[in-house]
């Protein structure tokens, strides 16, 4: 046999055996794409499932409405405890707010908390001065109650709860009703279940 012939048969050869590292080089990247998008999704599942398990869910469940107070009822139905609870009650009619303190420092799963609202006098916009005049009363119309918490690893959470206030008339008088909205939620990287509110 010829060297030349020899030669090309050797380069045939050689370039046949690097094509088939080189696909077969291709073949373990993309098998280690997969696996590395594999652990990905499960790292987040797994993070996911964390949270999760210690998530609050702080839910306004009841208002109570009379002229001069709303009270709300708030559970948290999540399977962790809330911390640095605090409340606001915003009159979206007007843009003036009712704004709360701190109302508790740890509310534990499933526990249950009351929050007053009192009307300001910065709702009545005819109030004076006049000590004899009736405590300022609710106005009727749209509100949203805030409730805002820290979960177990410091994220800010949020519950919004939006209600209209109206006054409906009966044949014993005028009577408050108290028409509640649907509740969403802020700052959670899994949103809570359809069924919590």
């Amino acid at each position: 046999m010829d060297t030349g012939v020899a030669l090309v048969i050797a380069t045939a050869v050689l370039v046949g055996v690097t094509l088939w590292y080189a696909y077969g080089t291709h073949q373990l990247a993309q098998a280690a794409k997969r696996q590395a998008d594999a652990n990905a999704r499960m790292a987040e599942e797994m993070r996911q499932q964390r949270l999760i398990g210690v998530q609050p869910i702080v839910v306004p469940t009841q208002l109570f409405v009379t002229n001069w107070s709303i009270a709300a009822t708030v559970v948290n139905v999540g399977n962790g405890p809330s911390f640095d609870l605090s409340f606001c009650l915003r009159s979206l009619d007007r843009g003036k707010g009712v704004d709360e303190g701190s109302a508790a420092q740890v509310l534990k799963p499933g526990e249950p908390l009351r929050v007053e609202f009192r009307p300001r006098a910065v709702f009545d916009d005819n109030r004076e001065t006049d000590p004899g005049r009736s405590p300022p009363v609710f106005p009727r119309g749209d509100y949203t109650l805030v409730a805002s918490y820290h979960d177990l690893y410091g994220n800010r959470l949020s519950a919004i709860r939006p209600f209209e206030l109206r006054e409906s008339h009966t044949e014993g008088g005028a009577e408050l009703q108290v028409h509640l909205g649907s509740i969403r939620f802020c700052g959670y990287d899994v949103q809570p279940a359809e069924g919590t509110t």
